[in-house]
C-alpha cells in the first residue's frame, strides 16, 4: 500500500497520550489493513474508509474505534473478526499500561501472579501457580473469540485494574474455574475448556466476579409476604437485600384487599397497589453490574382486586396510580381453565375470607390478553401444573422474575423470624442458575459436561454469602440448581430439522435431565453432599409428563435413589450470555440472524449461524408444543415467550379469540409458565427489543443467563 495517497490523510493530526500533537502515521493502523487482505477483504479500501471519517484532530483510540465502527457497519462475518481483533488489541495495549506486559509479550504464569499480586485475582480463592495452568492455558490459546464475544468480555465480564480491563477470557476463564474448583483439576479444565468454547454457560455474576472473591453469585430469590405488616416488611426488606446481591426477585404477597377490614374495621386496607410501589422502589436501588434492579410480583387470578391489578402496567389506568416499572404474574388453576372453557363465573375471596366480586372467567382472561397486548410483560402460571410436575412435598405458589423458577415458599412472620440462629416459620427460594449450549456439546461428551455443571454450581452454592443464616441453611437444604438449553435454533439446523420436530426435541430435553440427575445422584453417593430432603424420592418426569413419547434412557435405575439437589433444570432468557457461548438465545427461535445491540461503551454486532426458520414465522401452538415436550423433563419451568406479527390480521390487530385459544392450548399441554409476548411492528422491529430485556428483564443480573 505504499502506493497510497499521502495528501488523503496529511491533515490529520493525532493527540498522543502525553496530549503532543503529531502527524497521522499511515503505518499504525495499515497493520489492520494488512490483516483484512489476509482474510480475503480489500484492506485498502477498509483504510481509505476510515481515513475519510476521521476528524482532523483524532486520539490513537479514536482511530481503532473508528474502524471498528466501519467493520460493524458491514454487518458481515469477516469484517466483524477484523473487529474482534481490534477489541482484542485493546485489552492488550491496557495489558501494557497496567502490567508492563500482555499475553504476547509476557509468560502466562507472569501474568498469572501479576493479578494475583495486584488483587486483581484474590489470592484466598485463586491458588498459587502450577504449571498445568499454562498447559491449559496454551491448550486453549488458539481458540478465536468472535466480535460480539470480545465486546460482552470487555463490557461485562473481564476484570478491570485502574478503569481498564486487563485481562483476557481465555486467562479468565481459568481464573474462575480455579476460584470454583480449587485442586480439582479436572474440573477445572472442563469449566474451563466450556467457557472458552462456548459449551457451558453462567449468569454474568459468576463470569464477573468469583476469582475477585466475589461469590454473590445466587440467581433467583423467590419471596412470599403473609397479612402481617411485620411479614409484609420482612419481604420486602429481603427484596431491597438480594437485589443489592444480584438476584432477580420474585415476590408475591397474600395480604388483604382493598376495603377489607383492618382492626376489627377501624380503619380498611388500602390494597395491594401501595405495597407493589415499595417494591419497585426497593429493588430499583441497586445497579447489577450494567442494570437496575427488577421483580416480578405474582397475584392470584381470585384475588379480589385482579382486574385492577392486571391494569396496573397499561396506560388504561391514571399515570399516577400505575406501578408500572415492575412486572407482573397472574397466578391461576385448572378450574380456571375449565371455567373459561365452559364460559363459567368465578368467585374471587380474600385472605381474611371476604368474598370478593364475580367475574366471568372469559373476561378477566381478557384482561389479561388485552393487558398483555399493550405492555408484552404480563405473565401467567399455572399453579396446579406447577405442583404436579415436580419432586416437591412442599406447596409451591409463585415463580420468580423470569418465571422459568417453581420453588415452595411460605412467609416469615416478623424480622426475628427471619435473623433467628434457630429454625424460622418461613421459606425463600433460592436458584442458582446455569446452562448448556447444545449446539456446541457432542451427544458423547454431555455427561461429562452435565456432571462439571451439576459440581460448579453447588461449589458456587457452598460460597454464596447470604444475608441471614436462616437463609443459608434454606439455600444448603434444598440446592435447587436451574441449568437450561442454549442453543437450540443453532442445533435445530445444524440437524436439518425445525420446531415443529418435537419428538427429535424431546430426546434433547430427555438427554438433559438425565445426566443432570445422574451427576446429582452420583454428589450424594460420594457424600460431599447429603440427599436433600423435602422431595419425593420416587418422583422421576416420566411419571407426570404430558407427551407420550416413550423414554429412551433407562430412569428406572435412577428412581428412589439419594440426590444431592431438590431440582435441576430450568430453562431461563440467555440473551447476551448466549451471544458469549456463540449461540441463540436458550430455547427460543431466532428473531433475526444479525443483532446490532447499544452497549455502554458502544455497539455489539451479533451474527447468528444460518437459520431456516424465525420466530415470526412460526405459528404460536407449535412453539408451544416445543415448550410442551422440553416442560415435560424440566423439574422447573420455562420462560416460555410467543410471537405476533400484527400486519398478518386484518387492520392490523390480532383477534382477541386467536389469543385466548392459544393461551387454552398452551397450558392444556402441561406448561407451567407464560413469559413475554415479542411484537413485530410496521417497521420490521420488535416491540420487546433486546435492550430493553438488557436493561428491564433478568438478563445482566444473577436471575438469568
Amino acid at each position: 500500500m505504499n502506493e497510497y495517497d499521502e495528501s488523503n490523510y496529511s491533515h490529520i493530526k493525532v493527540i498522543k497520550s502525553d496530549g503532543t500533537q503529531v502527524k497521522f502515521d499511515i503505518d499504525k493502523p495499515r497493520k489492520w489493513a494488512d490483516y483484512a487482505t489476509r482474510l480475503g477483504i480489500e484492506g485498502k479500501t477498509l483504510l481509505e474508509e476510515t481515513v475519510e471519517r476521521l476528524p482532523s484532530v483524532v486520539t490513537t483510540k479514536e482511530i481503532h474505534s473508528t474502524m471498528i465502527d466501519i467493520c460493524i457497519d458491514k454487518k458481515e462475518k469477516l469484517y466483524s473478526r477484523i473487529a474482534a481483533r481490534l477489541e482484542y488489541a485493546t485489552i492488550r495495549k491496557a495489558m501494557m499500561r497496567n502490567l508492563g506486559m500482555n499475553d504476547k509479550t509476557g509468560t502466562f504464569e507472569d501474568i498469572y501472579n501479576k493479578f494475583r499480586d495486584l488483587g486483581v485475582w484474590d489470592k484466598n480463592h485463586v491458588p498459587e501457580y502450577k504449571p498445568e495452568y499454562a498447559t491449559l492455558y496454551e491448550s486453549l490459546y488458539d481458540e478465536r473469540f468472535e466480535y460480539w464475544q470480545i465486546k460482552q468480555w470487555k463490557d461485562k465480564y473481564g476484570q478491570k485494574y485502574n478503569g481498564e480491563v486487563i485481562e483476557t477470557p481465555h486467562m479468565g476463564a481459568i481464573g474462575i474455574a480455579l476460584s470454583i474448583h480449587g485442586d480439582n483439576f479436572e474440573q477445572v479444565k472442563l469449566l474451563t475448556k466450556g467457557i472458552v468454547t462456548g459449551k457451558l454457560n453462567m449468569p454474568t455474576p459468576v463470569i464477573n466476579g468469583c476469582r475477585n472473591g466475589d461469590f454473590d453469585s445466587i440467581s433467583c430469590c423467590v419471596i412470599r409476604s403473609g397479612d402481617t405488616i411485620e411479614s409484609i416488611g420482612v419481604a420486602q426488606h429481603v427484596a431491597y437485600s438480594m437485589t443489592a446481591k444480584k438476584a432477580g426477585i420474585g415476590i408475591r404477597f397474600d395480604t388483604r384487599s382493598l376495603g377489607n377490614s383492618v382492626k376489627n374495621g377501624a380503619v380498611e386496607h388500602l390494597g395491594k397497589v401501595p405495597i407493589y410501589a415499595e417494591v419497585d422502589k426497593a429493588v430499583k436501588m441497586f445497579t447489577q453490574i450494567s442494570r437496575g434492579g427488577s421483580a416480578t410480583v405474582t397475584f392470584s387470578v381470585y384475588d379480589p382486586e385482579v382486574m385492577e391489578l392486571l391494569m396496573l402496567k397499561t396506560q388504561r389506568i391514571a399515570e399516577n396510580k400505575r406501578v408500572d416499572k415492575i412486572d407482573y404474574s397472574m397466578a391461576f388453576d385448572n378450574k380456571f381453565l375449565d371455567a373459561v372453557q365452559s364460559g363459567d363465573v368465578i368467585q374471587t375471596k380474600s385472605v381474611d375470607g371476604t368474598l370478593g366480586p364475580i367475574h366471568k372467567a372469559r373476561d378477566i382472561l381478557k384482561s389479561f390478553l388485552m393487558a398483555r397486548q399493550e405492555t408484552g410483560r404480563i405473565y401467567a402460571i399455572n399453579v396446579d401444573v406447577a405442583n404436579d410436575h415436580t419432586p416437591f412435598e412442599d406447596e409451591i405458589y409463585q415463580s420468580n422474575l423470569c418465571q422459568e423458577i417453581f420453588l415452595p415458599t411460605k412467609p416469615y412472620t416478623d424480622m426475628y423470624d427471619l435473623y433467628q440462629e434457630g429454625d424460622s416459620e418461613g421459606e425463600i427460594a433460592f436458584c442458582s442458575i446455569g446452562g448448556m449450549n447444545i449446539s456446541q456439546l457432542k451427544p458423547v461428551e454431555y455427561e461429562e459436561y452435565a456432571e462439571c455443571m451439576v459440581r460448579t454450581i453447588n461449589k458456587l452454592i457452598d460460597k454464596a454469602p447470604m444475608m441471614t443464616e436462616s437463609l443459608k441453611r434454606l439455600i444448603i437444604k434444598r440446592r435447587s440448581l436451574g441449568i437450561g438449553i442454549l442453543g437450540l435454533a443453532d442445533w435445530l439446523y445444524n440437524e436439518g430439522l425445525s420446531y415443529a420436530d418435537k419428538d427429535k426435541i424431546e430426546e434433547v430435553a430427555e438427554r438433559h435431565y438425565y445426566y443432570l440427575l445422574k451427576a446429582s445422584i452420583k454428589l450424594a453417593e460420594e457424600g460431599v453432599y447429603p440427599a436433600v430432603k423435602g422431595i419425593k424420592k420416587d418422583w422421576l418426569p416420566i411419571d407426570t409428563k404430558h407427551s407420550d413419547k416413550e423414554a429412551t434412557f433407562d430412569w428406572e435405575s435412577l428412581r428412589g435413589r439419594d440426590r444431592a439437589n431438590s431440582v435441576l433444570v430450568a430453562h431461563m432468557p440467555t440473551e447476551a450470555s448466549s451471544q458469549f457461548s456463540g449461540a441463540y438465545n436458550g430455547l427460543y427461535p431466532a428473531r433475526q440472524q444479525i443483532i446490532t445491540k447499544v452497549s455502554r461503551t458502544g455497539r455489539i454486532l451479533f451474527i447468528g449461524k444460518p437459520v431456516k426458520e424465525f420466530a415470526w414465522d412460526l405459528d404460536n401452538n407449535v412453539i408451544a408444543d416445543m415448550y410442551s415436550v422440553v416442560q415435560g423433563y424440566t423439574d422447573q419451568g420455562i420462560s416460555a415467550d410467543f410471537y405476533i406479527v400484527p400486519k398478518q390480521y386484518p387492520g392490523g390487530k390480532v383477534p382477541l379469540s386467536l389469543l385466548m385459544k392459544q393461551f387454552m392450548y398452551h397450558f392444556r399441554i402441561g406448561n407451567k409458565s407464560m413469559y413475554y409476548q415479542n411484537t413485530f411492528d410496521d417497521n420490521g422491529g420488535d416491540f420487546n427489543s433486546q435492550i430493553s430485556k438488557d436493561e428491564e428483564g433478568c438478563e445482566s443480573g444473577s436471575c438469568s443467563l
